[in-house]
Formats: structure tokens, sequence, C-alpha cells
């Protein structure tokens, strides 16, 4: 076997195994609450009480996670995800793309702003093992006017 095929044959076992194709993700996991509801949250649906929900983090620029950052929150009816198309989510509120999953799927038609209010570790680095984050989101699950409170605590999962 010549020595490009050999290497060609090792790229196609790697990308092909999950545990390996998979290494240089660098994904959060965990759970904590969604909280505060304003009135128009309440309205359609949304709280008044607490909720809490299974969460999703991925900061962008670590590992293979490209340039964005996600957060996703799941209840055990619906899921919302939000991604911020480059960069990090700070304590100033950011435009940010959503969507919902419940009993079908779509992308939110209003722009929902999120920010974070407070992020343990500061800075989250490939071997953080766990990240604690805090904020807001205006106008929630395409609600104009409804704006909640986040927070989760995830840990990175391989």
């Amino acid at each position: 076997m010549t020595k490009l095929a050999a290497a060609f044959l090792a790229g196609a076992i790697a990308s092909a195994s999950p545990s390996l194709a998979r290494a240089d993700v660098v994904d959060f996991r965990g759970g904590g609450w969604i909280s505060n509801f304003t009135e128009a949250c309440v309205e359609v649906g949304w709280g008044p009480r607490t909720l809490y929900v299974n969460a999703r983090y991925r900061p962008p620029r670590l590992g293979d996670n490209g340039p964005n950052t996600r957060i996703t929150f799941l209840t055990s009816h619906y899921a919302t995800s939000y991604l911020l198309p480059e960069g990090n989510l700070t304590n100033r509120f950011k435009p940010v793309r959503g969507g919902g999953t419940g009993a079908g799927t779509f992308f939110f038609s209003q722009d929902p702003q999120m920010r974070i209010t407070l992020q343990q570790p500061r800075n989250v680095r490939p071997r953080t093992p766990s990240v604690r984050l805090r904020g807001q989101i205006r106008d929630f699950d395409n609600t104009p006017g409804c704006r909640v409170n986040f927070d989760i605590s995830v840990t990175q999962r391989p």
C-alpha cells in the first residue's frame, strides 16, 4: 500500500467513525430554568410559573463549532433554538435567528434578541468542563413583547 493510499484510508476511517469525527465538537448539555415571563408571554400560554428546560450550548470558535453561538431550550413537548451568526453573546442585546419545533418546525418571523448577563467561567475554552449562563430573550418564541430570563448550567459532552 502506498503512503498516499494509507493516508486516504486513515482519513476515511476517521471521518466514518462517529467518536473520531465529533472529537473536535465543543458541545455543552444540561438544564435550567426559563422564568419571569412578561404579560405578552402569559397571553400566549407561557408562564407565569418558572419552566424547567433541558439545554444545549455551543460556543463559537471552539473545536469545529464555527463562528456562531447556539443555545437551545427543550421542554417535554417543545424546543426553541437561537443562533447568533457571528461571535459571542454579551450583556448587550443582540439580534439572533430563532426557530421552534413542536407540532411542526418553523423559523421565527420576529427577530428575537438575546443577551448574557452572567457567564461562569468568563472565558470558555475547549476543555472547560462546565458553564453557567444567565440571560434574557426579547420576543421569545416569536411573540412580540414577550421577554424571559433564563439560567442554565451545562457540562461538556464528548
